[in-house]
């Protein structure tokens, strides 16, 4: 997971042109933010339909 938001960071950082979003951003943070719901249900038990 720390690794993907690094790679995100480098991607985006790599110019020093605004960011502008892109369907492939979208996906990669799309991607890292369902990664990390999974870990944290896993780690702790979080429900996360309980909380939407």
């Amino acid at each position: 997971m720390a690794t993907a938001i690094i790679d995100l960071d480098r991607i985006l950082g790599a110019t020093s042109e605004p960011v502008r979003p892109s369907d492939e951003v979208r996906r990669k943070v799309l991607a890292i933010s369902a990664e990390s719901e999974r870990y944290l249900a896993h780690r702790f038990g979080i429900a996360w339909d309980d909380v939407r």
